[in-house]
């Protein structure tokens, strides 16, 4: 124990009183004194540990005020010390400013949009696949109906050649024609 002892005497040696000097001595001395019975009652009272304080090192500067209380220290502010953290806090708070959300955190109605958009994309997509599987039917059901007729064609040519020619020549094409007669012969 007699290192112990020795520690707390380096630590009260390095208490520095401030303010006046003779008060500030006069406490000085009456702590010294309570923390030396303090010891040895713990020391007295056969704990193992029980009186025993973790000295403070002395690369650590340990400020005291005139009761001789540590003064706490101001911590030092990691975005002033380094530039990289003072480039990201710049960028965050303009980003914050404008609007932009970073951490793609996004507020309810946002995710509500989101999921709308979602959804008609994905009944679009349906609509599209629906339009061409009818599509794809419908073909198919015009491809059979003129099949027949081609067979019906086939299979009644033989009757009268006449009766096609004038059924299967579209009116339409006979009114144009019948147009472009009467503008050739004004002229």
């Amino acid at each position: 124990m007699r290192i112990f002892e020795q520690d707390e005497t380096n630590l009260d040696d390095r208490i520095v009183p401030t303010g006046n000097s003779a008060h500030a001595n006069q406490t000085h001395q009456q702590r010294r004194a309570s923390s030396a019975e303090l010891l040895q009652a713990a020391n007295n009272s056969g704990l193992p540990g029980a009186g025993m304080m973790r000295p403070i090192s002395s690369s650590q500067s340990v400020m005291t005020d005139a009761q001789g209380l540590i003064v706490p220290k101001k911590l030092v502010n990691p975005v002033l010390e380094s530039i990289d953290r003072q480039n990201l806090h710049r960028e965050m708070m303009f980003n914050q400013k404008i609007g932009k959300s970073v951490l793609n955190q996004k507020s309810e109605l946002q995710r509500a949009l989101e999921k709308q958009k979602e959804r008609q994309v994905l009944a679009a997509q349906n609509l599209a696949k629906q339009t061409e599987q009818t599509i794809a039917t419908e073909l198919g059901r015009v491809i059979m109906q003129r099949a027949q007729r081609l067979e019906q064609q086939k299979g009644g040519s033989g009757t009268g050649a006449s009766d096609q020619t004038g059924g299967s020549i579209n009116p339409e094409y006979l009114n144009a024609r019948a147009k472009l007669r009467a503008t050739v012969d004004t002229k």
